[in-house]
């Protein structure tokens, strides 16, 4: 739809390009920006509570396991 050029193709053809756009949007961020921003607020959450003597749970648990 978005690279038609039939005869009233123009109506539809910017909406073609507003779901295109969005659908590729909303995949970067699921994809990409979602588990970066999780490994980052981790990590962050890791080191305030390694200032307040906390171990990382994580690294408990993996301990734990071996």
């Amino acid at each position: 739809m978005a690279f038609s050029s039939d005869a009233g193709s123009e109506t539809k053809n910017g909406m073609a390009w507003v779901i295109i756009g969005g659908l590729t949007s909303s995949m970067i961020f699921t994809l990409v920006f979602v588990p970066v921003m999780y490994t980052i607020i981790e990590g962050w959450k890791n080191k305030v509570n390694g200032w307040f003597g906390k171990k990382n749970v994580q690294a408990a648990e993996a301990q734990a396991e071996v």
